[in-house]
């Protein structure tokens, strides 16, 4: 009995120690932002999540011999851009970079700057295209077991689009048409990598580099096209120079014809004033002569014609008592009676001029 139960006791153990060997191979913990590929019997079973996992070993493995995720990077642009002016311009080496380690598949965002690519536009203008794509794995499996060479099948299909938009551009149309080029490339891109489990978050075509002959023609050609544009900005701000300086010239003789207008308008305003003034005057004049005509006339018409005859008489007297004295002859000078005559004639034409009164 005491051997029967020592037996147990340790077939318990030995079962015990092989649960928990096979519970510890079951267990899986996947770390965050990446996903581990099940296979039973060699076969596509599930994809993890991260965290805790449990796979039941040995029927369920993961899969652990990822080859096929891969990027490429390039760390020395500078020597890359040096090669450029070699003799040969082959392009610059690019390391890949593992996107799965240990049959963890990343899930993050990754970018692609695959090698340089020589391209020939339209006109037979040899270029290198610096392209950069960012993208995402979101179905590991489809990432591996959907395309052989997820990295390579990239590449390839990047360069491939690259040089079909640059051949039907020529060269200037190529430096104009970036964002063109950039947004065929990720319709493309994203059109043939839905089957593989890829998303594109983005392309960017950083750069276009010529061969040195023909960067050299287009730095000549772009410097004569500012030359150009820098005359004619010349040329427009000389012509505004000399429209605003005839505009200034066209007030300034304004200016100068509103102020004689408005000198003659003064001395013509002047002038009248003057000519009222003066006829204002006369007519002052004129009334007062007329006032003292017709003080006379009045004072004619109070005393009668008995005045005048009066003193013309008497100074015929005087001078006829001065000449009898003398024992000559009295004569009436003609002044005097012609004094006379005029006066009698005042008179009466005053008289004619005053209203008759009814008797």
């Amino acid at each position: 009995m005491g051997d029967s139960s020592l037996t147990w006791v340790i077939v318990l153990v030995v079962l015990s120690m092989f649960l928990s060997l096979w519970v510890s191979l079951s267990l899986k913990r996947v770390p965050e932002s990446t996903a581990l590929l099940v296979e039973s019997f060699g076969k596509y079973k599930r994809t993890l999540s991260p965290g805790l996992n449990f796979v039941p070993w040995p029927m369920q493995k993961p899969k652990t011999d990822i080859r096929n995720l891969y990027t490429y990077t390039q760390e020395r642009k500078a020597d890359a851009r040096s090669n450029i002016e070699g003799a040969d311009m082959k392009p610059a080496p690019a390391r890949p970079h593992p996107l799965a380690v240990n049959g963890f598949v990343s899930l993050a965002e990754h970018m692609m700057d695959p090698p340089e690519i020589w391209a020939i536009a339209s006109d037979n203008t040899r270029l290198q295209p610096d392209v950069l794509v960012f993208f995402a794995i979101i179905d590991p499996a489809l990432a591996v077991y959907g395309v052989q060479n997820l990295g390579e099948s990239m590449k390839l299909l990047i360069e491939s689009t690259l040089r079909q938009e640059i051949a039907t551009r020529d060269a200037d149309t190529v430096l104009r048409s970036r964002v063109d080029i950039g947004t065929a490339l990720s319709d493309a891109l994203e059109e043939a990598t839905a089957s593989w489990g890829v998303k594109i978050l983005r392309v960017e075509l950083q750069e276009i580099v010529f061969a040195p002959e023909v960067q050299q023609r287009l730095t000549e050609a772009r410097e004569a096209e500012l030359q150009g544009r820098a005359s004619k900005v010349a040329a427009e701000r000389s012509g505004e120079a000399q429209i605003i300086k005839a505009e200034a010239e066209r007030k300034a003789l304004l200016i100068e014809a509103d102020a004689n207008k408005q000198k003659l308008l003064v001395g013509a305003e002047a002038e009248k004033q003057a000519q009222i003034l003066r006829a204002q005057a006369g007519l002052e004049s004129d009334l007062m002569k007329a006032k003292g005509l017709e003080a006379i006339g009045a004072a004619y018409q109070h005393y009668g014609e008995s005045v005048l005859v009066e003193k013309a008489l008497e100074a015929q007297v005087g001078i006829a008592k001065g000449l009898g004295a003398n024992g000559a002859t009295v004569i009436v000078p003609e002044s005097v009676a012609g004094l006379t005559g005029a006066l009698t004639a005042l008179s009466r034409a005053w008289k004619a001029t005053q209203p008759r009164t009814e008797a």
